[in-house]
């Protein structure tokens, strides 16, 4: 299942098929761009959340290093 947001004609409460226009052309083309990346998941989206994350392991390393590193930065400020 997916949740797209395709404008109708006018605004309507519950528009009909026939008051969005390319309709049977729209939903061809979402079923064309599923993905197995993911559950239920479009090309688009996959994608742009693939370039997004990071991996496990290096950006685990990353916040360590972050992490000790301001805590240290913390413990040598004055007044603190």
């Amino acid at each position: 299942m997916h949740v797209v947001t395709v404008p109708a004609k006018d605004y309507l409460p519950e528009p009909g098929p026939e008051e969005i226009p390319y309709l049977e052309e729209i939903l061809a083309l979402i079923s064309e761009l599923r993905c197995s990346m993911y559950d239920n998941s479009l090309i688009p989206v996959a994608l742009a959340n693939k370039l997004v994350s990071l991996s496990d392991f290096p950006s685990q390393q990353i916040l360590q290093t972050f992490t000790r590193a301001t805590l240290r930065g913390r413990d040598q400020e004055p007044g603190t």
